[in-house]
């Protein structure tokens, strides 16, 4: 029993391995796209998403990330750098809306965001939380929520540095596209935890 557990722990991290390889390969890629075209925000970003890949690398273990959900970070960071560097008859992919006046290609990697960082709280609070919190769904659903949103909050965070030290506000939005970031994040989070209820995790 021990050895059929240590082999899928092996086999687990190599799937991780492997995800760990492509993230990176695309950031560098897309790195010395950025570097040739002087897109110092990109490069900012990237900074960020590489230490937070090898962290959650690093430590999946103890979060409890498995290769699905490293995956779904995976597409959801290659989205994000489409977002920044694709153009689509200059206009750049994050500002082209899906549907128009409501739903952007900037709010769909908010979602799909979102959606995925829930998943990663609810691993992890799983494990570590009281029982009988994790049981109160009402009251562990606001729990994921509400954290989902606090990552959510950091990047817009992260987000302001870039304006305030790139001179990238031309880009990033105004105080509305801010707000519909945050709303967007809170539309992702909420799917989430509704899919998590069909599939009687929690």
């Amino acid at each position: 029993m021990e050895r059929m557990k240590q082999t899928k722990e092996l086999k687990e991290l190599k799937k991780l391995r492997l995800i760990l390889i492509i993230i990176l390969s695309y950031i560098l890629i897309f790195t010395v796209i950025a570097v040739i075209k002087r897109n110092y925000e990109f490069l900012y970003y990237t900074f960020f998403m590489s230490i937070m890949a090898f962290l959650l690398f690093r430590y999946h273990n103890k979060l409890y990330i498995t290769p699905v959900i490293f995956m779904g970070l995976a597409i959801h960071g290659l989205l994000a750098i489409f977002g920044n560097m694709v153009y689509i008859n200059n206009i750049r992919l994050y500002d082209i809306w899906i549907i128009k006046r409501f739903f952007r290609y900037d709010n769909l990697v908010h979602l799909i965001g979102a959606f995925v960082i829930t998943f990663i709280a609810f691993k992890i609070l799983r494990h570590y939380l009281d029982e009988r919190l994790r049981k109160n769904r009402i009251l562990f659903t606001i729990l994921l929520i509400l954290i989902s949103l606090g990552v959510g909050a950091f990047v817009e965070i992260v987000e302001l540095q870039a304006v305030l030290f790139l001179n990238v506000g031309n880009k990033i939005g105004d105080y509305f596209n801010n707000a519909f970031d945050l709303l967007y994040n809170l539309f992702g989070s909420i799917i989430a935890t509704l899919f998590m209820r069909f599939k009687n995790n929690f």
